[in-house]
C-alpha cells in the first residue's frame, strides 16, 4: 500500500500516459515504476470501505482500473510486451463488466502516438531542468515528481558527450522524494542503484566525490530504517566515514560530512548500543560544530548544536556523567537561540528541549528542568498535528512529569 492516496496515484499514472500520447516517451511509460503506481491504484480503492454486498465503491473503482488498463494498453503500444496486452484487455474488460465504458478516445489518442515520431529531447535544457530538480519539494505529489524527473531523463538522453553526472545526482533525488511518497521499497532500490553507479563512476580525487558517497549513505539508511537490514546501516556508516576521509579540513563541506557521520553513528547506538559508538558520534559533532563557517545559515548552526545535544544527552543516559547533562543543556538552549522563527526544525528543538529538561529534572529534581520541560511539551504540542508521532512524544512527557 502506497503512503499517498488515491486521488494523487491516479494523477500519476495519468501523467505518464499523457507524456506518451504527448511527447511518445516510451522510455518513461515502459519504467517499473508506473507498473507499481497502477497496482497501488487497484490496492487503495480496495482498501475503501465497501458496500453492503462487499465491494468497492463503483466510482473510484471504474476510474482506477480504466486507468491502470490505459495505462498497460499504452505500455503494450509503445513496447509490444504480450503480457501488457493480457493486462489491458483483463482490466477493461473487468470494468465493461461493471457498467464502465469503453475508453475509445483514450485508446485512440495512444494509438496515434505511435504513429508520430518521439518529440527529442535538448540538451539545451539540461541546466533548467536540472534547478527544476532541485526546487521540486520532497513532499512534492507524485505526478510532480515524475513530470520532473521524466524531463530531465529526456534531456540527458540527448546529452551525447556532456558529463551528465551532476543531473544524475539530481534525478537520484527525485527517484528519493518519490520513494517519500510511496514507501514502496523497490521505488529507493532504483534510487540507490543509480547512486552506487554514479559514485563507481567519479574519481576520487573528484570535487563531488564525497557528497555523492554521503547521498549514497542517506539511501542506505533510508533501506534500513524500511526494512530493518542491519547490514545496510553498517554500510552507510562505511560511506560516511569515507566521505570524512576524502573532504580535507579546509573544504566547505568538511563541518557537513562530520556532522553526518556523527549523527548517524548516533542512530546506529540506537541499533547497537555501545559507549564507543556515542562517544565517537558527540567527538564527530563536537567537530561540526565547531568547523562551521561563521558565515552558515543560523539554521544550520542551530541544527548541528541541537544534534550535539541530543548525542551529549544521550551520553548521560548511558554512562551517568553529569557533565554530558550540563553540557547537553547548553547545547540545546544555544540550538534555540539560533533556530530562526520560521525554520521547520522547530518542532525536532522543542523535543529536544523539553526530553533534556526532562532528563535534568529526572537527575536533580530541580523544579525549573520541570518548569522547562513541560513549557517546552506544551509549545510542540500546538505546532504539530494530531497523529505525529512528536506529539505523542509531548503529551508523553506532559503525561509523566
Amino acid at each position: 500500500m502506497y503512503l499517498v492516496e488515491f486521488e494523487e496515484i491516479l494523477e500519476a499514472v495519468g501523467g505518464r500516459i499523457g507524456r506518451w500520447v504527448e511527447k511518445r516517451d516510451s522510455a518513461d511509460l515502459l519504467l517499473r515504476a508506473g507498473v507499481r503506481d497502477a497496482e497501488a491504484l487497484q490496492s487503495v480503492v480496495q482498501a475503501m470501505p465497501r458496500s453492503r454486498r462487499g465491494v468497492p465503491p463503483r466510482e473510484p473503482w471504474l476510474r482506477a482500473v480504466t486507468m491502470a488498463g490505459l495505462l498497460f494498453y499504452a505500455r503494450h503500444v509503445a513496447g509490444g510486451d504480450e503480457s501488457d496486452a493480457r493486462e489491458a484487455e483483463r482490466l477493461l474488460d473487468t470494468a465493461r463488466e461493471r457498467g464502465g465504458a469503453e475508453p475509445l478516445r483514450a485508446k485512440a489518442e495512444i494509438d496515434a502516438a505511435a504513429l508520430e515520431p518521439p518529440v527529442l529531447g535538448n540538451a539545451k535544457n539540461l541546466d533548467p531542468l536540472n534547478r527544476r530538480a532541485i526546487l521540486t519539494p520532497q513532499d512534492a505529489p507524485l505526478a510532480w515528481i515524475d513530470e520532473n524527473a521524466a524531463l530531465l531523463r529526456h534531456a540527458m538522453a540527448a546529452g551525447g558527450g556532456l558529463d551528465l553526472r551532476v543531473y544524475e545526482s539530481n534525478l537520484i533525488s527525485l527517484l528519493s522524494a518519490r520513494y517519500g511518497r510511496t514507501g514502496h521499497l523497490d521505488d529507493l532500490g532504483e534510487a540507490i542503484e543509480l547512486a552506487e553507479s554514479l559514485v563507481e563512476r567519479t574519481e576520487p580525487v573528484h570535487d563531488a566525490y564525497a557528497r555523492r558517497l554521503s547521498s549514497l549513505a542517506w539511501l542506505r539508511q533510508l533501506a534500513f530504517t524500511g526494512n530493518g537490514d542491519p547490514e545496510a546501516f553498517d554500510e552507510a556508516v562505511k560511506l560516511l566515514r569515507s566521505a570524512v576521509r576524502h573532504t580535507p579540513a579546509d573544504h566547505e563541506d568538511h563541518a557537513m560530512h562530520l556532522a553526518n557521520l556523527g549523527r548517524s553513528l548516533r542512530l546506529y547506538h540506537q541499533t547497537i548500543p555501545g559507549p564507543e559508538v556515542i562517544a565517537e558520534s558527540v567527538e564527530l559533532l563536537e567537530r561540526a560544530v565547531a568547523a562551521t563557517a561563521d558565515d552558515e545559515h543560523p539554521s544550520t548552526h542551530a541544527t548541528r548544536r541541537g544534534e550535539l545535544a541530543v548525542a551529549l544527552a544521550v551520553s548521560f543516559a548511558e554512562s551517568g556523567d553529569p557533565a554530558h547533562l550540563e553540557a547537553a543543556t547548553q547545547r540545546i538552549h544555544e540550538a534555540w537561540a539560533l533556530t530562526p522563527g520560521n525554520d521547520h526544525n522547530i518542532p525536532d528543538r522543542l523535543y529536544e528541549m523539553s526530553w533534556i529538561h526532562r532528563l535534568r529534572y529526572e537527575a536533580g529534581g530541580h523544579p525549573a528542568d520541570k518548569r522547562t520541560a513541560r513549557r517546552a511539551a506544551k509549545a510542540l504540542r500546538k505546532v504539530v498535528p494530531r497523529g505525529d508521532p512528536l506529539r505523542e512524544q509531548a503529551q508523553r512527557i506532559l503525561r509523566e512529569i
